[in-house]
């Protein structure tokens, strides 16, 4: 952890292990230049009190001898014993001066509460500039400035002055977004309870990675939430979620992931950083859930702290409504669920609807109106070992009273050690009916899309807690040769490498590269391409090959074609671009034209490094292609998924043929070009394009790399 303390008997800096002398200190100071009622120091210190915290409370105000009943002190140096952590509630202009002062007095934790919020203002920005220089130079660890505060629960902390009453549970919550704070914890209020909850404000001394990794030990959280814009440390941030999300599910809800919301996003005064492509694949690397909006994120929440993981991927569904049994048995088999029949009981119907792959998906419809029906359903679910979650669905009909069945079914299903969801659509609940739900850990919903994303995510959750840790591999490389190809383009200024300058690179790589030659006649084109034997690719060979923006080239199967295909490329060429100086023609040994195009790309992303994406061409002009992304260094597991998601499958080798076999050689090259672009800082973008793979191999057609400039 950042951050430290001094002992003051020793005069040395001793370095925090963990956050919890911020959220479970035994002494607070509240500092303000105010004590009266309805101030903000005021509210603080009776915020404090009323939550129950036990520990020694001291307000610094100079106008009062007493705040809400405690003795206060009229500035910080008379405060006599040192305290744990200080709140403070002061305007970004006067808390300069108090850092300095809690600095020399050996206070380390810090809380810098909003005053007043403002998108854009230069003298503030320069303040909190100023705030956070200090905090480096003493080694703070500061919650703000313009943070709401914090709460803990479980200790009695209320260090806030506008955060709404949360009621106790196991939920902890982090945010950047002051406002985005109090709006969520206002609409979860009645409905979830938390453990912990922060607002980290416009400061940089607390990162996230170092809030998920204190609140995966916390032994009173079963699940962490939180809205986030941008990550700090990129690399670190995902050390610790790939941590953090093997013990406890980890919510986060982050905008500017659609188009136009990243659009959005860059109107405000902390826009995010890094591309939004980049939070996808790090949020799907990592395991974290990134629900797309608030009543997604509050929906989930609800599941995950109040049920059980399911095990399986087998799903019952009871309800007592035909038509939405049928929805949800098709929204259900949309997810992937195996919807589990429960036959047996005269009092119920099965519901059968056939799905796009012809298999057919059940639901149970309860024809009776009391509860035993439901009961003896129930019972049979409780002791089917086959059955992993149940979606109950209860539709408001004439004559139901929800108040006079709800109590009989929850006691029913608070005996069911599985994960059980209920929706109750056409129809909101009663204070009391949505109390008692609540005191049984039953999470329900309005909506039945909502019910089942919850399921899905809950069974994705627990897949991937089972998977094992990633697996890096190392290739063997030519080091030595590696940097001085680097070294020397880019003293020489050539920050493009391609065609035959990339050669030498791919080779030190032993990456499967197609030979090349260079050509300055047709005749010599021709005798190589027999030599390397057909077929063969012709491309421009020009040191001017950017100004014509493409490299021109064509394929070739016969000693006819490459004499064709010279002329119409260095012709070509010359007639649209005259003044180009064109040095013949690349010959390179490919493979059939049949075989699939794979294409690789990376990309460095300021925060989390290279990005690489993986797409494979259709193979018809104008199609959208679907394209894989992983952050590196790939695993080998990385590799194997990334493959299968952009549907490699059906494309490579025989239908019949193990996917294994048949795209092992792409995997390699995957893993490979992922050790170059981790060994070289200096390659910021390395396309291989294209990359023609079979179920027999892969070989590199072309390749282009981008360098930084060098120092020289």
């Amino acid at each position: 952890m950042i951050g430290f303390f001094t002992n003051s008997s020793i005069g040395s800096f001793v370095r925090f292990t963990s956050l919890d002398p911020l959220f479970a200190p035994h002494s607070i100071a509240v500092i303000g230049d105010s004590g009266h009622e309805g101030g903000i120091v005021w509210t603080v210190v009776k915020r404090m009190v009323t939550a129950g915290f036990k520990g020694q409370i001291v307000p610094v105000v100079p106008d009062c001898r007493e705040v809400w009943g405690i003795r206060s002190c009229k500035d910080l140096a008379s405060l006599a014993a040192k305290v744990d952590v200080a709140v403070i509630c002061l305007a970004l202009s006067d808390i300069e001066s108090v850092l300095v002062e809690l600095g020399h007095k050996g206070i380390r934790l810090l809380v810098c509460l909003a005053l007043a919020e403002t998108e854009i203002q230069a003298d503030e920005l320069v303040d909190e500039q100023r705030i956070a220089a200090l905090a480096h130079d003493w080694d703070m660890i500061v919650v703000g400035p313009k943070s709401l505060g914090l709460v803990n629960t479980v200790e009695g902390v209320n260090a806030s002055v506008c955060l709404p009453r949360v009621r106790p549970g196991t939920i902890a919550f982090f945010s950047q977004s002051a406002s985005l704070t109090q709006g969520i914890l206002d609409m979860a209020q009645d409905d979830l309870g938390f453990s912990k909850c922060i607002s980290l404000g416009k400061g940089d001394r607390i990162s996230e990675s170092e809030i998920m990794t204190f609140l995966g030990d916390d032994p009173e959280t079963s699940v962490i939430a939180g809205y986030m814009e941008a990550a700090g440390d990129g690399p670190h941030f995902l050390r610790a979620a790939q941590d953090v999300t093997k013990k406890k599910p980890v919510i986060i809800v982050r905008p500017g992931n659609t188009p136009r919301g990243a659009t959005a996003a860059l109107f405000h005064r902390d826009s995010m950083l890094g591309f939004a492509r980049t939070y996808t694949t790090v949020f799907k690397q990592t395991g974290i859930l990134n629900p797309p909006d608030i009543p997604s994120f509050l929906a989930l929440l609800q599941g995950f702290s109040r049920q059980p993981l399911p095990h399986g991927n087998n799903v019952a569904i009871l309800t007592n409504s035909t038509y939405w049994g049928t929805l949800a048995a098709n929204a259900a088999a949309v997810c992937g669920f195996d919807l589990c029949d429960i036959q047996g009981q005269p009092e119920h119907d099965t519901l059968e609807k056939m799905s796009e792959s012809g298999t057919r998906h059940h639901a149970v419809c309860i024809q009776d109106e009391g509860t035993l029906a439901w009961q003896r359903v129930f019972d049979q679910v409780r002791d089917n070992a086959q059955i992993h979650a149940l979606l109950v669905i209860i539709a408001p009909l004439p004559g139901m009273d929800m108040e006079v069945i709800l109590p009989s079914l929850v006691k029913c299903l608070g005996s069911i050690r599985k994960t059980v969801v209920i929706c109750t659509p056409q129809g909101d609940l009663t204070p009391q009916c949505r109390q008692m739900l609540t005191s049984h850990s039953l999470p329900w919903y309005h909506e039945l899309q909502q019910a089942i994303d919850t399921l899905c995510a809950m069974r994705d959750y627990f897949q991937w807690q089972q998977k094992p840790y990633p697996v890096e591999v190392c290739y063997r490389r030519d080091r030595p040769r590696i940097r001085q190809i680097i070294e020397e383009a880019r003293r020489a200024g050539t920050l493009t490498l391609q065609g035959m300058e990339i050669q030498p690179l791919l080779m030190a790589y032993e990456l499967p590269v197609g030979e090349m030659k260079l050509a300055r006649t047709a005749k010599s084109a021709a005798k190589m391409a027999r030599k390397m034997g057909f077929p063969v690719e012709l491309k421009l060979a020009s040191p001017q090959w950017e100004r014509i923006g493409a490299l021109q080239r064509l394929y070739v199967e016969d000693n006819k074609g490459v004499y064709d295909a010279f002329w119409e490329i260095t012709e070509g060429v010359r007639r649209m671009w005259p003044e180009v100086c064109i040095s013949g023609c690349l010959v390179q040994k490919t493979v059939a034209s049949t075989t699939q195009a794979v294409c690789i790309r990376i990309v460095r992303d300021p925060q989390f490094g290279p990005l690489l994406s993986l797409c494979f061409d259709s193979g018809v002009e104008g199609r959208e292609r679907k394209a894989g992304y992983r952050l590196l260094p790939l695993s080998l597991e990385d590799a194997h998924d990334i493959i299968r998601e952009v549907w490699a499958g059906p494309r490579l080798g025989d239908a019949g043929e193990e996917p294994s076999a048949r795209l092992a050689s792409l995997e390699d090259v995957l893993l490979t070009v992922s050790q170059l672009a981790m060994d070289c800082p200096e390659v910021i973008e390395l396309e291989v394009c294209p990359v023609y793979v079979d179920h027999h191999a892969a070989m590199i057609n072309d390749a282009r790399v981008v360098l930084t400039p060098g120092d020289f």
